[in-house]
């Protein structure tokens, strides 16, 4: 894979920083660009290194077996750490990623000094909530460690077409922030189109999220990603503890940060917090515009309002299904959650003797034992190739979708 160097544009009002991506061989619908964009008064601050796109495209290059090679210049931390990233992945999922060799032209001899904000990636979930709530001022003492500015990104989770919905959700977050006191910027990037339907999303989101922290690299001095997990349950996926830090650059620090704290933790922390009553935000699902934030049926809006639910605070949301049934729980036994929650609450809902809570568990417990032991390694025997065809059949309708719209999107 070749990376060749960035270019920044301006056009219809944003600021695009975009690099051509070359393989050595043909790829069925993998985009020929990586790009990512801002509003143009953002325009001094993002930088045109090659770091933005080493860091996203590193996983995709080593799936697809792809010595990567970068014509432009790169932070030496990060050229340094790149290598380290990769021995990481590929000794922890050797199925997943091949070992590649890694080149680049140049080293940046005078590296950008940045405007020194401190920012964070912001989706509205509780991960999100929890690492707002931590760095504002009045909870975090050491000032250059207290939260500026934060990112909300279109075609993260928010897919690119899904302009009305992302716009929608966007207004109310940025309102939120201003009464913090906080900048909220709107940002978009094509970079999940590298890896749909081949790389599970969890596995290189993390990756994205640097890659926007870097690209506006003349504004941030420090950046958090917010932990998924905590670190009693460290796992190779895409944002982590031992590889977030590492895409440092030599004027960027990341920081993993929430890993202190289960998601119970966290809910059982912030679930009171007034903001996250009206804006929390966990579901994926597609909401069209003038619908709220949350579909409320499916397995990550049941599992927060379940957790809510134990710590007695369900009843102050206005953003999440305030009751909960026993379908609500036999669903989320069928909706592909980690049994590591399902476990979590049948031992709290037991200690606080929550039977109404604690019996639907064991419906849910029982539901992933089959998937672990029937389902899950039936599926891992499906070869990759196969498993792909597969996928981009059952959801053509939303990727050609998100193809054509994305290469509209990125002159628009």
């Amino acid at each position: 894979m070749i990376i060749h160097s960035p270019q920044k544009t301006i056009t219809n009002g944003e600021v695009i920083l975009s690099a051509d991506v070359e393989f050595s061989r043909p790829i069925q619908d993998i985009p020929k660009q990586l790009w990512f964009a801002f509003p143009e008064s953002y325009a001094p601050y993002v930088v045109t290194t090659s770091d933005p796109f080493a860091s996203t495209l590193l996983q995709i290059a080593m799936f697809f077996g792809e010595n990567l090679e970068v014509r432009g210049s790169i932070s030496p931390r990060l050229a340094y750490n790149l290598t380290e990233i990769m021995s990481y992945y590929q000794q922890c999922q050797p199925k997943l990623y091949k070992p590649i060799q890694f080149s680049y032209d140049s080293l940046l001899s005078e590296p950008i000094q940045p405007l020194g904000k401190v920012g964070m990636a912001f989706s509205g979930g509780v991960d999100s909530f929890f690492t707002l709530y931590k760095h504002l001022p009045q909870n975090q003492p050491i000032k250059q460690f207290q939260l500026t500015h934060a990112v909300f990104i279109h075609g993260f989770d928010i897919r690119l077409f899904e302009v009305e919905n992302y716009q929608r959700i966007f207004q109310q977050y940025h309102q939120l922030f201003s009464e913090l006191g906080l900048e909220l910027i709107p940002a978009r990037t094509n970079a999940y189109l590298f890896s749909e339907f081949r790389i599970d999303w969890t596995h290189t989101h993390g990756a994205a999220l640097v890659g926007i922290a870097q690209a506006l690299g003349g504004l941030f001095r420090r950046f958090y990603i917010s932990a998924g997990i905590n670190y009693a349950h460290i796992a190779p996926i895409g944002t982590n503890p031992i590889t977030d830090p590492l895409f440092s650059t030599d004027t960027l620090d990341i920081h993993h940060t929430g890993a202190t704290h289960s998601r119970y933790d966290k809910i059982a922390e912030i679930g009171n917090w007034a903001p996250l009553y009206d804006n929390v935000r966990v579901c994926f699902h597609e909401n069209p515009a003038n619908e709220s934030l949350n579909c409320n049926h499916c397995g990550k809006c049941i599992l927060t309002s379940i957790l809510l639910e134990l710590t007695g605070n369900l009843k102050h949301y206005t953003a999440l299904k305030n009751h909960l049934s026993l379908k609500d729980y036999l669903v989320w036994a069928t909706a592909p959650q980690n049994s590591y929650f399902a476990k979590i609450i049948s031992q709290e809902a037991h200690r606080m003797k929550r039977w109404d809570i604690f019996f639907p568990m064991q419906l849910v417990l029982l539901s992933q034992w089959f998937k672990a032991t029937f389902y899950f390694p039936l599926v891992h025997r499906i070869p990759p190739k196969y498993l792909y065809k597969i996928k981009r059949r059952v959801f053509r309708y939303r990727s050609e979708i998100e193809h054509e719209k994305e290469k509209l999107d990125f002159n628009r």
